[in-house]
Order: C-alpha cells, then sequence, then structure tokens
C-alpha cells in the first residue's frame, strides 16, 4: 500500500498513486451531460486507470499514463478508449 499521506501534500503537478483526487475527474464526468447515456454500468478509478468492469471482470482498462486525468479531455478519452462509442480521429498527445 505504499506510506500514508495527507492528499494536500501532493504537489498540484504530482502524481501518488492513492491520492483519492486521481478519481475526481471520472466522478466529475460521470456526473455531467455527456455522461447522460451511461446508464447500468459499472466505472471503477483507482491510480491512473479507468476500467469498465463486467461483473467481477474488469473489461477494458484506459490509463492515464502515470499522472492525473485532464477532466476536460476525459469524456473524449472514455467515448474513443474505453466504451468505444465514437470513432478516434486524430488525436492530440501532450
Amino acid at each position: 500500500m505504499g506510506s500514508a499521506f495527507e492528499p494536500d501534500d501532493v504537489p498540484a503537478d504530482g502524481f501518488e498513486p492513492m491520492d483519492p483526487a486521481n478519481s475526481s475527474p471520472l466522478v466529475a464526468w460521470l456526473a455531467s451531460d455527456e455522461a447522460g447515456h451511461v446508464t447500468g454500468q459499472v466505472p471503477r478509478s483507482i491510480e491512473d486507470r479507468a476500467i469498465w468492469m463486467q461483473g467481477w471482470k474488469e473489461r477494458k482498462v484506459i490509463t492515464a499514463g502515470g499522472r492525473r486525468w485532464d477532466a476536460t479531455q476525459l469524456g473524449a478519452v472514455i467515448a474513443q478508449d474505453l466504451f468505444e462509442t465514437r470513432g478516434p480521429g486524430m488525436r492530440f498527445r501532450q
């Protein structure tokens, strides 16, 4: 599990795998109008991964590459790579 830490001690540009703030962008997206089509699905967020569950198994996993998710881009990433409801088209990489 690693050593205990206070979430306030994680720098804004830092990444701590067990920081509860890592799941915040996914929660915010699920509460948005953009996620209105998501019904009966079980998403899970651990470390830098967003996971689409199927029963007790991980159906599909996407990762933020060892950093926090960007909430402004998460909807497109979920639609393209997790649920595959939208074609990827041209991708922007930072």
